[in-house]
């Protein structure tokens, strides 16, 4: 599943804020992430990205 937010840098800190990981990240040109996969502490893993 892949949760669409407007800034995924800012969703990422909050992910490992909370005690989230991070698994697997792309990053456009500008710097900043495209998508990311985490894993929340229950162990659920799912996708947050932005649209191009």
């Amino acid at each position: 599943m892949y949760i669409y937010a407007p800034d995924v840098d800012e969703r990422l800190e909050k992910v490992l804020s909370l005690g989230g990981k991070l698994i697997h990240s792309n990053k456009g040109k500008d710097g900043k992430y495209n998508f990311i996969i985490v894993e929340d502490p229950a162990g659920a893993v799912f996708g947050i990205g932005r649209m191009q």
